[in-house]
């Protein structure tokens, strides 16, 4: 997992143009609020985020790419779409 959390927390965010950019922007401020709903459910049903789960301080909707443990099968992460 720490290997994993290190390759989450390497990517580049950024312009989706530029050549060295990882992670762009989501599509719009009700997306982005919508996947840190998801982020704070999983919190709150109990899984634990190793890395992300929130907003970057810059113009546009950027998050930091988000990894969950201890993630169960009836949690709302796993079981829906985000």
């Amino acid at each position: 997992m720490q290997l994993v959390k290190e390759l989450a927390k390497s990517r580049v965010i950024g312009d989706p143009f530029d050549e060295k950019t990882s992670n762009g922007p989501v599509v719009s401020e009700a997306h982005m609020k919508r996947i840190l709903a998801y982020v704070e459910s999983g919190k709150a049903e109990g899984a634990k985020c190793i890395t992300g789960g929130i907003r970057l301080n810059r113009k546009g909707y950027f998050l930091t790419p988000t990894i969950f443990t201890n993630v169960d099968d009836n949690m709302r992460i796993a079981r829906e779409e985000v």
